[in-house]
């Protein structure tokens, strides 16, 4: 007998070891709540289908445009045809930068909230019109039967809803709601609403207005609708660095609106491209205007003089070797002519490079026909126009900002000495033409004094009209230029949509649906395990103690008392199997085997268990004593319906036979009771007492088992004093009752020894589909015991 019982024993601890993970425990407790699996995918499923049917479909509309990658034209021919060309110069500081052919700058122009801003303004984007049927809203675009007009707006940043009630437009009128302000208006068609935040008339279209139909709009601050737009669904940026394409892509419920936004951006965008190209030949054209002014002035001036000076001096045609002097001395001062025209536009430009109020500007571009200069200048005037256009998106502590001013700078001292290096070769030329001259004017000076001031008069009439006809002829080839200017970047792929839209993505929606119909459920049981603080499971017992399993009761729906005479239910199979389990465990030399029943704390079944258990034992041909030893809160008398006005404390403090308290209980053949009696003011005393020992000695005569139902071990002593008596005790657990930190009153009591024979019953398995109850399957340790939530809603708690 003690052989079978340690091979049931080491049974019982194998079996109450488990691996930290298991997979078909995890099984167990999804089977057990597949009705929230499917109550989740059919809800999840419904909704999703709801959305992908009712919400408003999204397009992604996109658009392509080649940004400008030419250098500004200029006018001077002979630039495109140097060995030194500006594009060189272009590919070296576009180096400097870390970029390649200056896309990113054009992606920066074309998200600047300036072009942003002048969209908005063109489409009329800060307000937004909607219909509704009561069910879905969607945005009027342009198909709206009515108009709001705004007279002023004041600063906010706020987008405000103004609803419309047209109920009464036939006769004219409509109600007027604003939420933000919580005030409504009456108004007629043309008045003007006046608010404290904005004042509009709201104006017929000529469309329609469609019966039944809720209709509002809403009106923002352009700072708003800005941020909409960039941080939203506008996107620009260059898909592939090999390439200067850009892509502009939007997402929109419109199609058409779409459309209209990116169309009204890259016009906008096209024509500053043509503006900025124009800056240069503007400079230029105002520059030589103002030049012609002076240069004319003065040739005027000096016409006039030379005609005061024939008058005055009466001068006739000179012989034929002044003639030939005067010839020759001309020759020179054409020469002389030129240098001083070159050395006049050089010293102008000199002294408008030099001046910082044209710092940062263009410069006039008809200054020298020296290649390596022109592409010089090229080069500056292409990165001035680039930091006036980078500038309309950032300011100047943006790194390309500061990389371009740095280069300017750079570029304008370089400018600076390439003018005073062409000044100083001019003025040279000018030296040795002087000296030539110089030979001649041996010859001159024999040449009477009036023909010599008229000479002079003569060769300064020369050098203002040659740089007179220079400038006009630069005027009229920058006007050409202009003329013929066009914009560098242009659209190759005009605004469309999508064949399909951007939003709701079915495949995505049918992803994120499947991941939350299982996922729900799946976090639900997780939280739940995880943060639960009472035991729901085998493991949440033998993680903490070794104290072996030798039974487990299910829930009842019925009473207290188990008909297990004539009962094939579950719960009778299960008191059977403990009952089976107990006889492995009584010591084979006991006749009369006293099993004590306890637990940590009231509530958890320990009455429940202690009567049925009787019960069982009785049905076996057992002759069953309870005994109800509980002295504070006695419940087996009330269960069984009897009296308790005498029992064990009666036999304790007086001289009474113990067989004269003990009476058949109700209801139960073969079990008899020992009530508790009055409650005692010392019970623990009473227990210890010589007449226990005594009443144990004479009932074990009588009784085939004595079976104590004891106070809870957890909050009185009073059980540890009655497991002397005993020969094994049973600590009962209750599912998702008990405390998992109870379940330490076990470790301890093991770990001092205060309780011999120490085994463990779990009551109130709640059935689920980890446990396979059924009349054909064994009830003991042959088998898991997952204890599942099942159906938690439905458990009652266990009178003791």
């Amino acid at each position: 007998m003690q052989s079978n019982t340690n091979n049931s024993l080491n049974r019982v601890n194998t079996l109450g070891t488990e691996d930290s993970f298991d997979l078909k425990k995890m099984i167990g407790r999804a089977l057990d709540h597949w009705k929230l699996f499917v109550i989740s995918v059919v809800v999840v499923g419904i909704l999703s289908i709801l959305f992908i049917k009712y919400v408003t479909p999204i397009y992604t509309i996109s658009a392509e445009v080649l940004v400008n990658q030419q250098q500004s034209g200029t006018p001077s021919s002979s630039a495109a045809t140097s060995s030194f060309s500006s594009s060189d110069i272009l590919q070296d500081f576009s180096g400097l930068l870390g970029i390649q052919n200056n896309v990113l700058d054009e992606v920066a122009l074309l998200s600047a909230n300036d072009l942003l801003e002048r969209t908005i303004d063109s489409l009329n984007l800060n307000v937004k019109y909607y219909s509704s049927d009561g069910l879905i809203s969607s945005e009027d675009y342009l198909q709206t039967p009515y108009h709001a007009k705004f007279g002023y707006i004041y600063y906010f940043l706020k987008t405000t809803k103004v609803e419309l009630d047209f109920s009464k437009e036939k006769e004219g009128k409509f109600s007027v709601s604003i939420p933000f302000l919580d005030t409504i208006f009456e108004a007629r068609f043309d008045d003007t609403i006046r608010t404290s935040i904005a004042s509009f008339c709201i104006n017929k279209t000529g469309k329609a207005f469609v019966p039944n139909h809720n209709y509002y709009f809403e009106f923002s601050p352009t700072v708003v609708t800005i941020y909409n737009l960039t941080n939203k669904n506008l996107d620009v940026e260059n898909q592939d660095d090999k390439t200067d394409v850009v892509t502009l892509s939007l997402q929109e419920a419109s199609i058409q609106k779409g459309k209209d936004i990116l169309n009204t951006m890259m016009h906008f965008y096209i024509q500053d491209n043509l503006d900025l190209k124009n800056v240069i030949s503007d400079s230029t054209i105002a520059f030589i205007n103002r030049r012609l002014i002076d240069v004319k002035n003065e040739l005027s001036e000096i016409e006039r003089q030379i005609e005061g000076f024939k008058q005055a001096n009466n001068l006739s045609q000179m012989d034929e070797q002044e003639k030939v002097v005067i010839d020759d001395a001309s020759t020179y001062y054409n020469k002389l002519s030129d240098i001083e025209v070159q050395l006049d536009v050089i010293n102008t430009t000199l002294k408008y490079m030099r001046d910082e109020k044209n710092n940062l500007r263009p410069v006039p571009t008809i200054v020298t026909s020296d290649p390596n200069f022109v592409a010089l200048l090229g080069k500056y005037n292409e990165l001035t126009i680039k930091l006036d256009m980078l500038r309309l998106s950032s300011t100047d502590s943006n790194p390309l900002v500061q990389n371009l001013l740095e280069q300017i700078s750079n570029l304008r001292k370089d400018i600076i000495k390439s003018l005073m290096s062409q000044q100083t070769a001019l003025e040279a030329a000018k030296a040795r033409t002087d000296a030539e001259y110089g030979k001649l004017n041996t010859l001159i000076s024999q040449v009477p004094a009036q023909e010599r001031q008229f000479l002079d008069l003569t060769r300064d009439r020369s050098v203002k009209s040659a740089l007179y006809l220079y400038l006009q002829e630069q005027n009229e080839a920058t006007a050409i230029t202009k003329a013929s200017n066009v914009p560098t970047s242009r659209i190759i792929d005009s605004p469309r949509a999508a064949y399909k839209p951007y939003f709701p993505n079915k495949v995505l929606v049918a992803a994120i649906a499947l991941f939350l119909a299982f996922g729900y459920p799946v976090a639900h049981l997780i939280v739940k395990y995880a943060f639960n603080r009472r035991i729901l499971e085998k493991s949440d017992i033998t993680d903490i103690t070794d104290v072996p399993i030798i039974g487990e009761v299910g829930h009842a729906d019925e009473s207290e008392l188990i008909n297990v005479e004539s009962s094939r239910s579950v719960i009778a199979e299960q008191l059977r199997n403990l009952r089976t389990n107990l006889q492995f465990i009584y010591p084979s030399s006991v006749d009369c085997p006293v099993l004590l029943i306890t637990s940590s704390m009231s509530g958890e079944g320990k009455s429940f268990i202690a009567l049925n258990l009787a019960k069982v034992f009785a049905v076996s041909g057992k002759k069953v004593l309870i005994m109800e030893m509980d002295l504070r809160k006695p419940k087996i008398s009330a269960a069984l319906g009897m009296e308790n006005t005498v029992g064990f404390t009666n036999y304790a403090i007086s001289n009474i036979d113990i067989n004269s308290v003990i009476r058949p209980a109700k209801d139960a053949t073969n079990v008899w009771l020992l009530s508790s009696g009055p409650i005692p003011p010392n019970p623990a005393e009473l227990l210890m007492g010589e007449k226990v020992k005594l009443m144990f000695e004479n009932v074990k005569k009588d009784y085939d088992t004595i079976i104590i139902d004891s106070p809870p071990i957890g909050l009185v002593t009073d059980t540890r004093i009655l497991s002397e008596h005993s020969d094994v005790n049973l600590y009962v657990l209750r599912q998702k009752y008990t405390f998992k930190n109870q379940v330490e009153i076990i470790k301890e009591l093991v770990a001092t020894g205060s309780v011999k024979s120490l085994y463990l019953v779990v009551n109130d398995v709640t059935r689920g589909t980890s446990y396979k109850y059924g009349y054909g399957y064994g009830y003991g340790y042959g088998y898991g015991y997952g204890y599942g939530y099942g159906n938690s809603e439905k458990s009652r708690r266990r009178k003791k």
